[in-house]
């Protein structure tokens, strides 16, 4: 069922209603500092600093050249992508959306729309161990085409997030690593 642009966004602001404003450009601007919620913490200047950095670069088109078949393809990780773009890992659908979308059902759309976009999508992790577990079925359900992010925790715990993360087939991880001072 195709659904048209008008009829996403309202049902997006009548279903994520208190947790997200279906902005007209998603910058974290309004919902900065709004946790739970789609805004972060703090000011929410990393968002719009990583979006002003992306703002910087455009396509230049120039009618005249050599190039007759232009190509983003690129290779990460053993996985060729379409283009060097994607999907972020994100969580917590039950309290940064308001729990409209299950986490396995939002992470399952990211991780397969990316594969079908000829991309990958990454998985999160959280203080609910439903956050990782989600994540590691949509990989398995795409034959091993996400990676998976391990947040900072216990030595043990991240040894077994790694096992399972190999058990789904997952061609990497990323291990965020806290440091004192940064």
């Amino acid at each position: 069922m195709e659904m048209d642009f008008a009829t996403v966004k309202s049902q997006a602001k009548d279903q994520l209603k208190g947790f997200c404003r279906v902005c007209p450009i998603c910058d974290g601007r309004v919902c900065s500092g709004e946790v739970p919620g789609m805004g972060g913490v703090g000011t929410g200047m990393s968002f719009r600093n990583n979006l002003t950095a992306l703002a910087a670069y455009s396509l230049n088109m120039r009618t005249l050249h050599g190039c007759k078949e232009p190509s983003t393809e690129t290779e990460l990780f053993g996985i060729k992508l379409s283009s060097p773009i994607m999907a972020a890992p994100m969580t917590g659908t039950p309290y940064n959306m308001g729990g409209t979308i299950g986490e396995r059902d939002f992470i399952g759309m990211i991780v397969s729309g990316s594969k079908q976009s000829g991309t990958i999508g990454w998985t999160g992790d959280g203080a609910d161990p439903t956050m990782y577990d989600s994540g590691l079925e949509a990989i398995i359900a795409e034959q091993g085409h996400g990676i998976p992010v391990i947040k900072p925790r216990e030595q043990g715990a991240i040894i077994d997030r790694i096992r399972r993360a190999e058990d789904a087939g997952a061609k990497a991880l990323a291990w965020i690593l806290m440091v004192p001072g940064w």
